[in-house]
């Protein structure tokens, strides 16, 4: 697994040295693009069973990243933790109004 970490910091460093170097203006998609396809090679030598794993590692992390993303959605907007009908609950909000109007003489 250490060799994968320094070849994904080898081509993340080399690609965006040549993208300077060459003025070469690359949109992410590109880029991310060329990086899948390095992965790619780099597992081309790699056992069946390694890859299994791999994508079984992969497919749990993307599990984990979906389910946080919609429990953050879903906590942005807090809950509603009483169990009152919305009739009920129009009555409550009728029943807290006050009104503290008092005409002013001029």
């Amino acid at each position: 697994m250490a060799r994968l970490q320094k070849y994904e910091l080898f081509v993340k460093i080399n690609s965006s040295d040549i993208v300077k170097q060459c003025g070469i203006t690359m949109n992410t998609a590109d880029i991310n693009t060329k990086l899948i396809d390095s992965y790619l090679t780099l597992l081309k030598n790699m056992s069946a069973q390694n890859k299994l794993d791999l994508i079984s590692k992969l497919t749990n992390t993307v599990k984990t990243d979906l389910a946080q993303e919609n429990t953050a959605f879903y906590k942005a907007f807090g809950g509603w933790d009483k169990n009152e009908s919305a009739k009920e609950l129009i009555e409550t909000i009728k029943e807290s109004r006050t009104f503290n109007r008092s005409i002013e003489v001029f």
